[in-house]
């Protein structure tokens, strides 16, 4: 819900957000909102990450993943 207000809020489509979390609260929230989700991927704690569309170790992998989708919509 919060996803999809802050969308509405910036006035943005699902498919034009990016989402990164890294708990499966998060995640839910995120998966239920239809966006982008990137899973930073938890390796202290054993978390359900499943269902993100793309995992990360590193923030600096985003902007790869950004680039990905940008080319996807050309």
């Amino acid at each position: 819900m919060i996803y999809l207000k802050t969308m509405n809020v910036l006035g943005v489509r699902p498919e034009e957000t990016v989402i990164i979390e890294d708990s499966r609260t998060g995640l839910d929230a995120a998966l239920a909102s239809g966006a982008h989700v990137i899973a930073r991927r938890e390796t202290r704690l054993p978390i359900d990450q499943s269902g993100a569309q793309y995992y990360i170790d590193d923030l600096i992998e985003i902007l790869n993943i950004v680039n990905e989708l940008n080319e996807e919509k050309v």
